[in-house]
């Protein structure tokens, strides 16, 4: 897939999978809705219902909203966009989920985790989950790594066809990095393998997966970074 859906019509799904109109700014996706700098991400209903019948009773975090960073919004001479992008969800996570580890299992257990992340948005009473089969992830899918190891990885993704432009050096510095570097907890999503792809898993060539969990502002940030 290349390019289809949301990613192109600069749009972004809401926590009940309708679609919303967004604005570009400077190459980023965002919330219509967003209005100032101390609100970029504005709460967005979840599918609570949803959620509870695919997870049981547990804990359900409260989706706050998305954005998307477009590679190919930033084009410039000698740089190849791959048509890759990054996707960050944010949510909302009660404090004490922050503090005893349980933030993962619930991030897993929210609605708008189930994207399949080729351009068909959130779909709440989904079974895909990037190129996996949702009921596979669990929060042992998850592995700690330290902020630096983690930039590391997604800087030379980006990085793999040329040196990004400086808008887009930006964009990922303020919202992919700097968030890494201050987080209390970054956990990266294992390689499951191919035997738990889903019927059109592995569309992506490449796909990298955090979340990453900020007990300061009380929020987990689910960063992907992949192409189509």
């Amino acid at each position: 897939m290349t390019g289809t859906g949301p990613r192109d019509a600069a749009e972004v799904r809401d926590g009940t999978g309708s679609l919303r109109a967004d604005v570009r700014a400077a190459g980023l996706c965002v919330r219509a809705e967003v209005v100032s700098d101390d609100a970029r991400l504005v709460a967005a209903p979840p599918a609570l219902k949803a959620a509870a019948a695919r997870k049981g009773d547990g804990p359900v975090v409260g989706y706050r909203g998305q954005r998307l960073i477009n590679f190919r919004w930033f084009s410039a001479e000698g740089f190849a966009h791959g048509y890759r992008w990054v996707d960050i969800k944010c949510f909302r996570l009660p404090a004490a989920l922050c503090a005893n580890g349980e933030g993962l299992s619930a991030l897993i257990g929210a609605a708008e985790f189930a994207d399949g992340y080729a351009g068909g948005g959130i779909d709440p009473t989904g079974t895909t989950h990037g190129p996996y089969r949702i009921g596979h992830i669990t929060a042992a899918a998850y592995d700690p790594v330290q902020a630096p190891e983690a930039i590391s990885v997604i800087e030379n993704w980006a990085r793999q066809y040329g040196d990004p432009p400086d808008l887009l050096a930006g964009a990922l510095e303020e919202h992919v990095y700097r968030p890494i570097r201050k987080a209390a907890g970054c956990y990266r999503l294992k390689d499951l393998g191919t035997g738990v792809y889903h019927d059109w898993g592995g569309v992506q060539v490449e796909f990298y997966e955090f979340a990453v969990i900020d007990r300061v502002t009380g929020t987990v940030s689910l960063i992907v970074a992949a192409d189509d």
